[in-house]
């Protein structure tokens, strides 16, 4: 075998190695349940994180009153930090995937072929057990995540306002004036 023919048949060899890598195969039915129920989990964990993460920086915020001018007023400090919440997980939830793909980090258990199961009918639970966008995939259902977060951070911002109104009520300087303490 000449020179020129080795390296003919090793370029073909070559052309066709790269050629059936790029060939992707579609993902199952049965993978894309599997990555939508657990995209379907880490939405719910997000959700109840944001809840307690709304109520707890709303509450601790108050010890920025000292150094920030906003965080001496409860209810303004509770819906920045409400707010803050809610664009942070917001963002992890949604914009990371977008950006930066599944895969990686807390989306480490999707595949990022994930993203052709969009297309495909696959029998997606839908949100809080099919209650909402049944048989549709959970990354589509962007919108509905979106303002069901938003809702979860503003649950957890009045409990955080209910919590911190009961604690005054309970031991504030109104409180310890009527008893005579002063």
């Amino acid at each position: 075998m000449t020179r020129s023919a080795a390296i003919a048949v090793a370029t073909l060899l070559l052309f066709l190695f790269v050629l059936t890598a790029g060939a992707q195969e579609s993902p199952r039915r049965t993978e894309c349940r599997q990555w939508d129920d657990a995209f379907l989990a880490l939405f719910l964990s997000f959700t109840i994180a944001g809840s307690i993460i709304s109520t707890s920086t709303g509450l601790l915020s108050g010890l920025l009153g000292r150094r920030y001018w906003w965080a001496t007023h409860p209810p303004k400090r509770i819906l920045y930090m409400s707010s803050l919440t809610f664009a942070a997980l917001s963002f992890m939830l949604q914009g990371w995937p977008r950006l930066f793909g599944l895969g990686s980090a807390w989306f480490s258990g999707i595949s990022p072929d994930y993203v052709l199961c969009q297309d495909r009918a696959f029998s997606a639970t839908g949100l809080f057990n099919g209650l909402i966008g049944a048989n549709v995939p959970a990354l589509a259902q962007w919108p509905a995540m979106t303002a069901i977060l938003a809702a979860s951070c503003a649950v957890g911002g009045v409990v955080a306002y209910a919590i911190g109104r009961t604690a005054v009520a309970l031991r504030g300087l109104a409180r310890v004036a009527k008893a005579g303490a002063l």
